[in-house]
């Protein structure tokens, strides 16, 4: 550090000289300009040749680090940013002193460690420092930008995560860009990906609150939050917002007594579904307001090991926003998060009616979910007031990044004359029958249904059975209710011979 200092004295030096031979200057310039500027091409000289000694001043200034010892530095940011977020940053040697646009440190390729775990590799740390006194050989830590990384995310270090909404007092931001978050369950399987393109995080004096700003993409489907954290009355606000899909969370949770207290609000497509919930250690329990009469709901999920269990009662369903392409329900299939086996679920969900088809009516969902397999089981709806159908033995699959589903359909028809009557057939070709029985198959990304073993009124035919075979052949789609008009038409009409 010897030549350190020996250089730096001489730059102070210069400084000192450079500031009084300035001082002297400018009070000759006051003096130049009260003479009614006699000789203004040799003022602007002279004010070039001051501008060209400040700018070399201000460059030397800035450029004291680069004479500091790269370990000995390393070592204090390292300190520094560690003790700031309770963790350990090993930064790399890999580190260059940049002057513009601010005076920073820039680390390639540095690592993070929480409890001795490694979670992110940080490909592009920049701490910008303070540069009110380069004299000193201590530096002063300000903003931290962190542009490139991959994060690590399980039960294990979700610890450190909460903890970054609850920063101590002060004026540093912390920047994250082009970020991945990887979230995993027990067995390091990756269940999703985060994907941060620009995250905020600081802490405002004024309002006193943490707060975390930012944009990212999960499942492909781009995101707005915005955290609001209050650390004294231990009180904590969250927004989410996706334009794309319609939709909207915004969370109010008050974790000050125990047990924790909240209210979230979903907002899809301009409609509101809220809840009140409690949480514990092992348990989180949610149901909705008695005073709302269009839905109701309740439901628990322990935590270990998982297990949800829940009731909705809700007006309508909208079926083309949930099964069209890239739809927040599609994409968290193909992210295969469900298909774990340390994840059960257990729900039911009832709709009054559909809001694309008023034929729908009374549609029970019921979903369950049981090591790493999706079931539909014992789903039903009403169509037109006189055919029930119910899913037996029906299962969801995905099958690579392909999703379907399949299984056995029983539909009971109550009014058949009312069937025959809504696709408008012949007389001729309304055959009496009360019972249907059929396995399918439907794959959402081809938009393809095929149907196998037809037993009506418990007799197989035959010539109904050629009919959907060669009608599976032709991987026909039915796009529309003109469509699947003429489809129900021709197996009327060979099924009544």
């Amino acid at each position: 550090m010897k030549k350190h200092s020996y250089l730096v004295k001489i730059l102070k030096s210069i400084y000192l000289n450079i500031n009084h031979f300035l001082e002297k200057y400018l009070n000759k310039l006051n003096i130049i300009g009260n003479k009614n500027q006699k000789k203004p091409r040799s003022l602007i000289n002279r004010l070039i040749i001051t501008f060209l000694f400040i700018f070399f001043l201000g460059m030397s200034y800035l450029s004291i680090p680069n004479l500091y010892s790269k370990s000995k530095i390393k070592l204090e940011i390292e300190n520094q940013i560690s003790q700031r977020h309770d963790s350990t940053f090993l930064l790399s040697n890999n580190l260059n002193y940049r002057i513009f646009p601010v005076p920073h440190f820039e680390f390639l390729n540095s690592e993070l460690f929480h409890m001795n775990d490694k979670i992110a590799d940080l490909i592009n740390l920049k701490v910008f420092i303070s540069f009110n006194n380069f004299f000193s050989n201590k530096i002063n830590v300000k903003n931290i930008i962190l542009d490139g990384a991959n994060f690590n995310v399980d039960n294990n270090n979700l610890n450190f995560f909460s903890k970054i909404l609850k920063l101590p007092v002060n004026k540093n931001k912390f920047l994250i860009k082009n970020t991945n978050f990887f979230f995993k369950n027990l067995e390091k399987e990756i269940l999703f990906i985060n994907k941060i393109l620009n995250y905020d995080l600081y802490y405002d004096l004024e309002k006193k609150l943490n707060i975390l700003m930012g944009q990212g993409e999960i499942f492909n489907i781009p995101y707005q939050i915005d955290i609001e954290n209050n650390n004294e009355e231990k009180k904590l606000y969250l927004k989410i917002l996706s334009k794309i899909i319609k939709t909207s969370i915004e969370n109010k949770f008050d974790y000050s007594k125990e047990p924790k207290i909240g209210f979230i609000k979903f907002t899809f497509n301009n409609k509101d579904i809220a809840s009140n919930y409690e949480l514990t250690n092992d348990t989180f329990k949610f149901s909705n307001n008695k005073n709302q009469d269009n839905y109701k709901f309740n439901g628990i999920i322990d935590f270990k090991p998982f297990y949800l269990s829940a009731d909705f009662n809700l007006e309508s369903i909208n079926f083309e926003n949930i099964f069209r392409e890239n739809s927040f329900v599609l994409e968290l299939l193909k992210s295969e998060i469900l298909n774990n086996e340390n994840i059960n679920l257990d729900i039911g969900l009832m709709f009054n009616n559909s809001e694309q088809n008023d034929d729908l009516k009374n549609i029970d969902i019921k979903l369950k979910i049981e090591e790493g397999l999706i079931y539909l089981k014992g789903s039903k709806l009403n169509w037109i007031n006189a055919v029930q159908i119910e899913l037996l033995n029906s299962a969801i699959y995905i099958d690579q990044n392909n999703i379907g589903i399949n299984g056995s359909l029983k539909i009971d028809i109550s009014k058949i004359d009312d069937v025959y009557s809504y696709f408008q057939t012949g007389s001729k070709y309304r055959a009496e029958f009360s019972n249907l029985n059929l396995d399918f198959n439907y794959d959402f990304n081809k938009k393809q249904i095929t149907f196998e073993n037809i037993v009506i009124d418990q007799v197989s035919n035959q010539n109904v059975s050629k009919f959907f075979d060669e009608f599976n052949k032709q991987n026909k789609l039915i796009e529309n209710k003109v469509n699947f008009k003429k489809l129900m038409n021709d197996f009327f009409k060979i099924y009544a011979g």
